[in-house]
């Protein structure tokens, strides 16, 4: 029999069944298979080089916005002193803390102490640690940290730091590692008064409350170990004073404090601060704000 699309007549073959996309396409010469073959190759050469490689990946959303948005959540503003900060000047401090959800909202917002300022322009952000390099974190221990940074921090010590006082208050530990915002600066209207008048002021403003003495002195000195700027100066003498953190002396009741910060160093008590406030350096005294986050 003839057998389609091959001239003559041969004799009949067994029979079988080629894929239909092959049955409708005619024979024809070797000439014209040879170009059909060079073509094809031609056509898969092209599509395996336009297709996708690990060295060059397609973009999508989470290697755009998404992935930059992740990049950013871990972020701290200049302001703000946090674990990455303390390994790189101190040691470990163990795990960060997590921050609000709402922080950037909170740092970005409104100061009520100062009009017209950001809280980020007005306070400081600083994780206090439970420990550093796996020790109680202390005033005697920050005293050592302080003298020694690492990585090109300023380095300073404490001045005025009476044995009665470092007996009383200096191993003492921090609590549990927490984040705290403080003033930069004493509260407006609170020198020069007693410690309960200054307590009233700062309790206007809600979530404020007067510092604990470590934590005055560890945001006032991060400040200084990462920027060399000294806050709570001695031009104009300002300290804070810090709240609970009482010294007996010559038999009077003294109230901690932290400041006078000088080329010399930073005052972390003194016995002068009587808590009534009626004394000869009174005018030096107000009351940091601090919250807790």
């Amino acid at each position: 029999m003839n057998t389609p699309g091959i001239r003559g007549s041969q004799p009949e073959k067994p029979k079988f069944f080629l894929p239909f996309f092959l049955s409708v396409i005619p024979l024809t010469s070797p000439r014209e298979e040879k170009a059909k073959r060079v073509a094809v190759a031609a056509l898969a050469e092209r599509n395996l080089n336009s297709a996708p490689t690990a060295s060059s990946p397609r973009p999508g959303p989470a290697m755009t916005s998404q992935g930059a948005q992740a990049a950013r959540a871990g972020a701290l503003p200049p302001m703000a002193f946090g674990a990455a900060d303390w390994k790189k000047y101190f040691g470990d401090v163990g795990a960060e803390l997590p921050l609000p959800r709402n922080i950037d909202a909170i740092l970005n917002g409104p100061c009520p102490i100062w009009p017209g300022k950001t809280i980020q322009e007005t306070h400081l952000l600083v994780l206090v640690p439970g420990t550093v390099n796996k020790k109680p974190f202390t005033l005697d221990y920050l005293e050592q940290l302080i003298q020694h940074p690492q990585a090109g921090g300023h380095a300073t010590q404490y001045r005025g730091y009476l044995e009665n006082f470092k007996a009383h208050h200096g191993s003492t530990p921090a609590p549990a590692s927490h984040w705290v915002l403080m003033t930069r600066d004493v509260v407006e209207g609170t020198r020069s008064k007693s410690y309960a008048d200054q307590q009233k002021i700062v309790a206007q403003y809600s979530g404020y409350k007067a510092p604990r003495i470590l934590e005055a002195a560890t945001v006032i000195l991060m400040e200084y170990v990462k920027t060399g700027n000294r806050l709570y100066p001695d031009d104009p003498w300002t300290y804070t004073r810090c709240c609970q953190d009482q010294v007996d002396y010559e038999g009077g009741t003294y109230l901690s404090v932290v400041g006078g910060f000088a080329s010399r160093g930073l005052v972390v008590d003194n016995p002068y601060a009587r808590i009534g406030g009626d004394d000869d350096y009174g005018v030096s005294y107000g009351l940091a704000g601090l919250r807790e986050l």
